[in-house]
């Protein structure tokens, strides 16, 4: 079933949520790092959530490691400082390789309340800490194991994860992209995103699978059950060549207790094995559990603790999953088996890539918030979008993302196919009049694959009109309809007209019947030649397929992917003209961060087609719209034989992205289009895209805490208008009984805080 509420918030004069706050003497997100800077431990809202694993950088086919001790130690150095994000603490970890090759790892941790100028970048209570791999000689053969993009050729962090089940639990949600069905060299079609592009599971010692490899290397987000804080960790830079690798191996017992592993001012694990006794030493209390094959971690009570000095308590694996941060040095503790060891997320360089150059960086960002994990998503994007300078007002006011358009992509019924004994020219003039007719004002056209000459493997060969599709020439059509356009266009041909290997005028790099332009003119050229027919978005689609292909020589190289990337961006601007991604894996979308403010649209979902469920795009949006994006759909069908019309056109609506209908002629419900949009195509959007609540979340991740009542099945999203100084959330909910709607999932428990100081007790529906 699907209900769509919209309600008014009489409360007036706030335009954000404030974050709630916590106990000023706990830190939101702490990293704790050993005195010889072996291992360490992250710390989220005071419990342990994630241990370390080993840092290491592949290179010639062999692993330099910290685990054994080849990736060689040579310093470490605490300063301090301060740039965009504000005043931070850095700690940076010196290495060698056996070659002399020099590997820097440093981490800062910024002031609580990151800034970038006046902005205060998401909660004032936020926490962010940057982890960074640096290369200041470059590196040759580099790759990971066989080149496979799969794999990471370097580490830091490496990140196991750590939690118990129960009232304590975490879970995670992670943006996981397309999957490509094995059909591409270096796809894994994962099964934990099932085709909707987000994962979810709970995040514990029992943790098994997490997105990996080339097609994740999206954001993920570790929140607390009872949503009192989340944890979100991405590329912060080098988006293209920044991946993560989940490696399930666990880790050897140790042949003895090492005083460096030990977790000083920590409580390990629930639970006992008995007897309890007391011993002189933490190294003696790991002694006796190294010594127990029941016994995977223990803590060691200090002489100054006063219940029970010296007591050595041993814990099961089952019990080990949780932490505790004590105030003064009264508990030492640590694990002495390998075996209830989790995975490790190891955040690095691409292990296809080949080589790096000289000072190469890659970042990895760690942004907390004293929230559940929508709130956090938000914050994590609004650092990464002011970090990188991108403006969003172009997205916000992009014509075709606040217009009603009409669509051909595929499931639109003039998709491959026009009226009978008619040609496309003759079909969309023909759509606009009786659009015209009826009163439904479509502002804009988007034409699809079928308007090109294709080449080798059904790639592009010329990004021109196959004969017979715009007998007048495209910009007719664009003339008689008055319809700024919206273009698709996939990957390149290996017999593309426009390569020079083929006499035509410009460089690109041709190989497996595929190419990829390495030519700042050719963007120039195509695009602004574009604008003379209409062109007022490019939509590059297929964009994994052109990643993963071209004979892998985008997976090869440090520099050469985001070169695509950015010249094509550059090319829209020229061209005055903006940007749809589509078919875009995180790392694209992440990408599209420092490409200026061209990238206004990313598709959320996968092809529409009547009847399936690609409408579920609550859960990408939630990502898109952090990173200044406007997510699409795709288009809708209003009449039959679409099954669920009013579900299109509301999360169509509620995405705050675009808008398309795509009907046959003479096949339209105006009134439910109409519901879009205003009489000239305006359309009727919220502010911000409608993503699931909390609860929602915390339901597909199965770590639902029963203080925020019962489990909820399907989807309830929500958006928030804003008219004035009165915010309206919109709630949609679908393939979820009405009766678990409640008051906080319309308002969320912040808002509903803030409700109730107001005395504003009443809830009005009007739609």
């Amino acid at each position: 079933m699907m209900l769509t509420l919209l309600f008014a918030l009489c409360c007036s004069g706030w335009s954000h949520v404030a974050a709630a706050g916590r106990n000023s003497q706990q830190q939101l997100l702490n990293v704790e790092l050993s005195e010889d800077a072996s291992s360490y431990t992250i710390w989220l809202g005071g419990k342990l959530i994630a241990a370390s694993s080993d840092t290491f950088v592949k290179q010639g086919g062999k692993k330099y490691s910290t685990k054994d001790g080849s990736l060689k130690f040579v310093s470490k150095n605490t300063s301090h400082g301060s740039d965009g994000l504000g005043e931070y603490t850095l700690v940076k970890i010196a290495y060698l390789l056996a070659n002399s090759k020099p590997f820097i790892a440093s981490i800062r941790t910024y002031t609580p309340g990151a800034r970038m100028g006046n902005q205060i970048l998401g909660p004032q209570q936020s926490s962010t800490v940057v982890f960074a791999q640096e290369f200041p000689d470059g590196l040759d053969d580099v790759t990971g194991q066989d080149g496979d993009p799969n794999t990471v050729s370097s580490a830091f962090p490496a990140l196991r994860p750590r939690g118990t089940d129960g009232a304590d639990a975490s879970g995670w949600m992670a943006f996981d992209g397309w999957d490509c069905d094995g059909k591409n060299g270096g796809c894994m079609n994962q099964p934990v995103a099932k085709g909707h592009h987000v994962a979810y599971g709970p995040w514990n010692n029992g943790t098994s699978q997490l997105p990996t490899g080339v097609e994740a290397a999206g954001p993920m987000a570790v929140f607390h059950s009872d949503f009192t804080a989340t944890l979100v960790v991405s590329a912060m830079s080098s988006f293209m060549v920044a991946s993560q690798e989940f490696a399930s191996t666990a880790a050897p017992t140790p042949p003895n207790c090492n005083e460096s592993s030990f977790l000083t001012n920590v409580l390990l694990g629930s639970g006992l094995i008995p007897p309890v006794v007391e011993v002189n030493s933490a190294a003696e209390c790991c002694a006796r559990c190294t010594q127990n094959e029941a016994c995977a971690c223990w803590t060691w009570k200090t002489p100054d603790e006063k219940d029970g000095p010296r007591q050595c308590m041993l814990k099961s694996a089952a019990n080990c999953g949780s932490g505790t941060a004590y105030p003064h040095d009264a508990r030492v503790s640590g694990a002495c088996r390998g075996s209830h060891q989790p995975g490790a997320m190891q955040y690095g360089l691409l292990g296809s890539v080949t080589s790096v150059p000289k000072g190469f960086k890659l970042e990895t960002v760690l942004h907390a918030t004293p929230t559940g994990p929508v709130s956090a998503v938000r914050s994590w994007g609004s650092l990464l979008v002011t970090l990188h300078g991108k403006n969003v007002t172009r997205s916000n006011g992009d014509f075709l993302n606040t217009h009603l358009g009409y669509d051909t992509d595929n499931g639109a019924y003039y998709y491959y196919k026009t009226e009978p004994n008619k040609t496309y020219e003759e079909t969309l003039i023909d759509v606009k009049h009786h659009a015209d007719a009826l009163g439904i004002p479509f502002r804009h056209v988007q034409i699809d694959s079928w308007w090109y000459i294709k080449g080798a493997d059904n790639g592009v060969k010329t990004w021109v009109p196959m004969p017979g599709i715009f007998p007048h020439g495209i910009e007719y059509m664009h003339k008689e309809t008055g319809w700024p356009i919206t273009a698709h266009n996939r990957m390149w041909s290996g017999d593309t007209t426009y390569a020079q290997a083929n006499g035509g005028q410009y460089p690109f790099h041709i190989s497996d019947n595929m190419s990829v332009p390495l030519s700042q003119d050719f963007w120039n050229a195509l695009l602004i030649n574009g604008t003379k027919w209409g062109l007022q978005m490019y939509e590059q689609d297929w964009l994994y397929s052109e990643f993963v292909g071209v004979g892998g020589a985008l997976l090869q190289s440090a520099t050469l992917a985001t070169q695509w990337m950015t010249q094509m961006a550059t090319g829209v601007r020229n061209a005055g003209i903006t940007m749809q991604l589509c078919m875009a894996w995180p790392r694209m979308l992440l990408q599209s961060l420092e490409m200026g403010d061209v990238v206004t649209q990313a598709r959320a979902s996968p092809d529409y087609k009547p009847g399936n469920d690609q409408w579920r795009v609550g859960d990408a949006s939630l990502f898109i719209d952090a990173l200044g994006l406007r997510p699409t759909k795709d288009s809708f069908r209003s009449t039959a034989p679409e099954a669920f019309p009013r579900l299109q056109a509301a999360v169509s609506s509620l995405s705050a992205g675009p808008v398309f209908a795509s009907d046959e002629i003479g096949h339209e419900n105006v009134p439910l289009i109409m519901r879009a949009c205003m009489l000239d195509g305006v359309l009727l959007l919220p502010s911000n895209s409608a993503v699931p609540t909390d609860k929602c979340i915390a339901t597909k991740a199965g770590v639902l805490n029963t203080v925020h009542g019962v489990p909820t099945a399907g989807e309830i999203w929500r958006a928030e208008a804003f008219i004035g100084d009165t915010m309206y959330p919109q709630v949609i909910v679908a393939d979820a009984p009405a009766y678990n709607l409640t008051r906080s999932d319309i308002l969320g428990n912040a808002l509903l805080g803030m409700l109730k100081k107001c005395s504003c007790e009443s809830l009005e529906c009007i739609g």
